[in-house]
């Protein structure tokens, strides 16, 4: 990743001292998300996505928890002169694979695994680092949401109307869910034992969605995304973009919603990786857990909303507004403002500040390669600030993307 990183940090500082305006032909499917609208019948584009990021969390104790047993004591302190009062962490994975059947039509086919988590940095804490220095000590937390899930999707983009000032795009196709857990409470109160031995939780209107083991498809749903680009001149160009509306009908529906206390003996918990809560449970409230059980077959998978705004400066360079709400901002909201400048032979780079909710502030770089007969290639390196002083950095995350215009 570093050989990346490095490589990118070169063309990114070498190539903007040879601007110029390009030439016309020239099409960045990946910067400008113009795909839809540029090239014929047979055209394509691939491109993977992944990110981790938290407000709290830095990025070494993120590299321990993947290549080591234990968080480094200066990672750990880090984390604990933080002053937030919530920790949020949020991890995406996706790929996407556009194919052109039309000039107006194009199908889809994508993948998406994603991990919120959000709760007090006390909780968090516990959960962390264990309960030895909370003997004795009940941590409250107003609020605890933590939702992963799975899926695969395939569909069809639309260019729906064209107006003087404004395009509007829809996508609509089918989904699997394939993995699919919620855990979410109102209230949350931990109790250690002074030995230390258990922990006694008391919950407030808890509501737990197991992720069904051994069954390869969880649910079924829909697919939709609707995109609005509307250009008041020459210059300005908005485009609101809503995606991953996915209603989702489950297969095995059984809800866990109770108001109660449980104990859990020797549970070591990781915010990363929640599994299996039910099987730590004390015996002694099987009879609770089996009286609290519902159903409830549908859910919505978080969602999200993007509003983004570029001013085209001179030689076609563009200033770039974005702010982004993954889940209605459940688990998060970003600022960006980036600066994207095009060189010579055929190269865009993107400069971005971004500052989120569930990432702190980061320094995100991109770099696309459009050939005259028609590829091109894109590289985007998020928080690369990371890089530098992993302590004081709380996301990282790189998109790779590929298409060829016809």
């Amino acid at each position: 990743m570093k050989v990346i990183y490095s490589l990118v940090l070169s063309l990114v500082f070498i190539l903007p001292f040879s601007v110029s305006a390009q030439n016309d032909s020239v099409s960045f499917t990946f910067l400008n998300q113009d795909f839809q609208e540029n090239g014929k019948s047979g055209s394509y584009q691939l491109k993977s996505d992944f990110n981790i990021s938290s407000n709290s969390i830095n990025m070494e104790m993120f590299a321990d928890y993947l290549f080591k047993t234990s968080f480094s004591e200066q990672a750990k302190d880090k984390f604990l002169e933080k002053q937030n009062a919530k920790t949020n962490v949020l991890q995406n994975w996706s790929s996407k694979i556009n194919y052109k059947l039309t000039d107006s039509l194009v199908l889809y086919l994508k993948h998406g695994t994603f991990v919120g988590y959000t709760s007090s940095k006390e909780l968090t804490e516990l959960l962390l680092f264990g309960n030895y220095n909370k003997k004795g000590e009940e941590v409250q937390a107003n609020g605890f949401n933590w939702n992963r899930n799975t899926s695969f999707s395939v569909g069809i983009n639309q260019k729906l109307k064209s107006w003087n000032k404004v395009k509007l795009f829809a996508g609509y196709g089918l989904l699997a869910l394939t993995n699919y857990s919620q855990i979410r409470s109102k209230e949350l109160s931990l109790f250690t034992e002074e030995t230390g031995d258990y922990l006694d939780v008391d919950v407030n209107n808890l509501e737990y969605v197991q992720n069904q083991e051994g069954n390869i498809l969880r649910g079924v749903g829909i697919d939709l995304n609707a995109t609005v680009k509307y250009y008041p001149n020459q210059i300005n160009e908005f485009i609101l973009a809503v995606k991953n509306i996915n209603p989702t009908y489950l297969f095995i529906g059984d809800v866990l919603k109770f108001d109660s206390s449980l104990r859990f003996e020797g549970y070591n918990v990781n915010v990363l990786d929640l599994n299996d809560l039910e099987s730590e449970i004390d015996s002694t409230f099987d009879n609770v857990i089996a009286r609290a059980q519902e159903k409830n077959h549908f859910a919505f998978l978080p969602s999200n909303i993007n509003l983004t705004w570029n001013k085209r400066l001179k030689a076609g360079d563009r200033l770039l507004t974005r702010l982004v709400l993954n889940g209605l901002g459940r688990y998060g909201a970003s600022l960006g403002l980036g600066y994207t400048a095009l060189t010579k032979k055929g190269f865009a780079i993107n400069s971005e500040l971004e500052f989120g909710t569930f990432s702190n502030l980061q320094w995100n770089e991109s770099i696309e390669y459009a050939s005259p007969n028609g590829f091109n290639l894109y590289v985007s390196l998020r928080g690369i600030n990371g890089l530098l002083m992993q302590q004081n950095s709380y996301s990282s995350g790189a998109v790779f993307g590929f298409s060829r215009r016809l």
